[in-house]
């Protein structure tokens, strides 16, 4: 193993442990986040270092740190990190982990996170998504891909 393997290697278990201990601190007042409440000082600082631990993961990253999380925490962490890889996370994850995540989001969530994947993307991740997604994805691409 390389020397830069080895320091990707330990700054992801120290990304890990560190999302582990935000997200486990944050989890108390995930009621607030989710109504756009105002939290108090100290959380305020330890949602602002998890998204930006957050925006800095690539999406096979990202899935393995959700892999790593328990429930809660794990759900906590999908809703704070940016949308605009949610369909390659989904990807990444396994099909439990992938259960999960599907089930905490909205339908146009979901259609936003498929939406920008190719067609083989969307077979794969088709027979886990609810039939509304996959017709409204299905109906946006072209007769070709459709086919």
């Amino acid at each position: 193993m390389s020397a830069s393997d080895s320091n990707y290697i330990n700054r992801q278990q120290l990304d890990i442990g560190q999302i582990h201990d935000l997200a486990e601190s944050l989890l108390h007042v995930y009621g607030n986040l989710l109504a756009k409440e105002a939290i108090d000082e100290q959380h305020e600082r330890e949602l602002t270092q998890l998204q930006s631990i957050l925006q800095d993961l690539h999406p096979a990253d990202m899935a393995s740190v959700l892999e790593s999380l328990p429930l809660q925490e794990r759900v906590l962490v999908w809703r704070l990190a940016e949308s605009e890889d949610d369909g390659e996370i989904l990807l990444e994850v396994s099909d439990a982990v992938r259960e999960t995540l599907i089930e905490a989001m909205g339908t146009h969530e979901l259609i936003a996170a498929v939406e920008d994947l190719d067609v083989d993307e969307l077979a794969h991740l088709a027979p886990d998504l609810p039939q509304d997604v996959v017709s409204a994805t299905l109906s946006n691409l072209d007769e070709e891909e459709r086919a």
